[in-house]
């Protein structure tokens, strides 16, 4: 193997290794609802069909398109069937291949960092918990895990500049937009870079030159909004998208700022266990954040020493141009995620590449250490956080205890807790996510099963009639409202 090769062959190797114990993993959350309750894609015209639908059709009605993701799930789901270890391998192989396109944005000419910088950004950025988060569930894993890998490869062919950069990463744009809405954030990347000159043959002052760049990105997100729009019914955002974010900003004026500092404190100062879609009280903790800021503050001062002019700046930029689709410009399904940090954080993993660079000139072998340090620690802190996606059981009691005032976790509780027969515990769980969200139509229903089935139908009718008040087309709700009324 060239020298050239046993590095990339190396990164996706070790990276691929830390994240294959998940084969042993079961199905936790969203994967019931996208992956095991699906028609699996067995021909060509499954997979057209899966083009023509919203993601997680036909139970979760969110307004998502996600075709490329979807289409590999069912495509996998038709080869193996159910069994939820090919889906983790496949995850942790993805994983490894992001690691890849981490690389190769990093080793972008006009970056200035070498094979060796580059490798430990690449890893630093695939190893991290954050990204973890995206590797271990099965479905909302792949939903960012995929869309990014592609965006991360559409940003290397892009920082390549000249025409058939910027066609390979127009093309591969369109690779991540049919991943992930998320996605719509990488045309403004790539003109970032530009601005910034990060890219051998930026346009400069000439206005042609930006027509010329912007042009087919239009085209693309035009084409790929189209598409949604015949899929999807138009939102209040697509619809007028500036005055709902005015909108909302005006009620929630910090939201975009929380955002900020939730990333960098996920990056710079991540927990030990995972912290699932946290609320601010949850993961918000001043010391920790401070800590945060001052290591990105030392890792900024020592980048500036030996990137180029305008690298470090425009890496900075990344993480909120990243975010922007989750940086609560308006309501959210969820306010806080790791997995909306995951392509930002390359920003952080690039700049801690060029930190180490100007630390290899003078002290080579500290520098060897420290690395070798980073990564031991990110990727063991990826392991132990992997215990915390194990099953659905270990999952939902883990958000629990992490976000004790999070209805949808003791929704979530309870309801793995039904199923497993264990009938207090889930009536607790579900009461408290009731009380907690009483619009949460789902967890009224699932509390008015468990009480019929214990011949409690008074008290089962009332939770069902609830359930009706919240989601009165909710066919399931109905009839048992009628069969526990009907019942001695």
């Amino acid at each position: 193997m060239s020298t050239r090769a046993w590095l990339p062959a190396l990164l996706f190797a070790a990276v691929s290794a830390v994240y294959l114990p998940s084969i042993g993993f079961g199905w936790i959350y969203d994967d019931v609802e996208v992956v095991r309750m699906q028609e699996p894609a067995r021909s060509l015209a499954d997979v057209a069909r899966i083009f023509s639908e919203p993601h997680g059709l036909p139970l979760s009605k969110l307004p998502y398109y996600r075709a490329t993701t979807r289409a590999s799930l069912l495509v996998q789901k038709g080869w193996h069937g159910d069994r939820p270890g090919p889906f983790h391998a496949a995850n942790a192989l993805l994983a490894g291949l992001a690691a890849l396109g981490a690389f190769a944005a990093l080793r972008s000419p006009r970056l200035g960092l070498g094979r060796a910088a580059a490798a430990f950004g690449a890893a630093a950025f695939a190893l991290h918990p954050v990204v973890s988060s995206c590797v271990y569930p099965v479905a909302s894993g792949r939903e960012t895990l995929l869309p990014v890998t592609c965006a991360l490869f559409a940003l290397a062919a892009w920082l390549r500049g000249g025409v058939g950069g910027r066609a390979g990463g127009t093309a591969l744009l369109a690779l991540a937009l049919l991943g992930k809405e998320q996605a719509l954030v990488v045309p403004a990347l790539f003109l970032a870079a530009e601005l910034f000159a990060v890219t051998p043959d930026p346009p400069g002052r000439s206005a042609r030159a930006w027509l010329a760049r912007a042009a087919p990105l239009a085209l693309v997100v035009a084409g790929y909004l189209a598409l949604r729009g015949r899929v999807l019914p138009p939102s209040d955002v697509d619809v007028n998208p500036l005055v709902f974010i005015a909108r909302h900003l005006g009620a929630a004026p910090f939201g975009p700022l929380q955002s900020l500092g939730f990333a960098v404190q996920a990056w710079f100062a991540p927990f030990g266990r995972v912290h699932y879609e946290p609320s601010f009280a949850a993961w918000f903790d001043p010391l920790r954040l401070l800590l945060a800021l001052g290591l990105l503050g030392a890792v900024v001062a020592l980048a500036r020493r030996a990137a180029p002019p305008g690298a470090v700046v425009w890496w900075l930029a990344f993480v909120p141009i990243g975010m922007g689709l989750t940086l609560n410009l308006f309501p959210q399904e969820a306010r806080f995620a790791e997995r909306f940090v995951a392509l930002s954080s390359l920003g952080f993993a690039a700049l801690l590449a060029h930190a180490l660079a100007a630390l290899e000139v003078r002290h080579a072998r500290a520098a060897a250490a420290a690395a070798a340090i980073v990564l031991l620690g990110l990727a063991a802190v990826s392991v132990r956080r992997g215990g915390d996606f194990r099953d659905e059981l270990s999952f939902a009691s883990r958000w629990v205890a992490s976000d004790p005032a999070q209805p949808n976790a003791r929704y979530v509780l309870g309801t793995v807790l039904a199923r497993q027969g264990r009938m207090p515990e889930a009536l607790e769980q579900l009461r408290a996510a009731v009380e907690l969200a009483p619009e949460l139509a789902a967890a009224h229903y699932n509390l008015g099963v468990l009480l019929a089935e214990q011949g409690r139908h008074h008290e089962a009718a009332e939770a069902f009639r609830e359930a009706l008040r919240h989601d009165p087309d909710d066919p399931a709700a109905r009839a048992a409202l009628a069969a526990v009324e009907a019942a001695p």
